[in-house]
């Protein structure tokens, strides 16, 4: 009977950190990007997603809305996001491009918690229906999704996350914040508010 719980508390957790991954890391953070929480929050989280990942969403339904009310919501945390579509999820690269032109409309994370709620259905046509949903310039929407401006940016990212040996998502790197750079603690998967927690903790002491 053990054996059959563990086996399955094991199908239902978000995968364990695998041997080889790192353990600190060190990102330039000079670029503007989405940004959630006082600019001058004495932590800061980078996050990487992939809007199709399953345990991306299950993160962000689970336990994002935990730190936002104990962490960002106080002034503790600001909260980064950067993109690192997985080769194959096909859809992943095009959604992350999505959020960028709902930014210019000022919804990201409105674009963002859609995008996770619709995890399973990111084909072009549904991402534009989306938009309109947010009730978002839909012709300004269509000509920024079209011109795929912001697809550079958005490889770039995962050019960035591959140098750091994050090849899973979600992945997070947790540090003390300072210009320019981020050093701080690499924390790999959809895991636990209290993981998270006991790093931020650690920081703010």
């Amino acid at each position: 009977m053990r054996a059959l719980l563990e086996k399955i508390e094991g199908k239902t957790q978000s995968p364990a950190p695998q041997r080889g991954r790192p353990t600190t890391a060190t990102l330039d953070i000079t670029k503007p990007g989405p940004i959630l929480g006082a600019v001058d929050a004495p932590v800061t989280v980078v996050e990487f997603t992939d809007y199709q990942c399953p345990f991306c969403k299950r993160f962000t339904q689970n336990t994002f809305p935990f730190l936002k009310r104990d962490y960002i919501d106080t002034g503790k945390v600001r909260w980064l996001v950067r993109d690192l579509p997985l080769g194959f999820h096909s859809n992943a690269r095009k959604a992350a491009q999505a959020t960028y032109c709902a930014a210019e409309q000022d919804k990201f994370w409105a674009m963002r918690d859609s995008l996770f709620r619709n995890n399973a259905n990111l084909g072009e046509d549904q991402l534009k229906v989306y938009a309109a949903d947010l009730k978002l310039d839909t012709s300004a929407f269509n000509d920024c999704f079209a011109s795929e401006r912001y697809l550079a940016d958005i490889d770039n990212y995962t050019s960035t996350a591959a140098g750091l040996r994050l090849t899973g998502t979600p992945s997070f790197i947790v540090g003390k914040t300072t210009p320019g750079k981020l050093t701080g603690q690499v924390i790999i998967g959809a895991q636990a508010p209290a993981v998270f927690s006991a790093e931020i903790q650690k920081l703010l002491q």
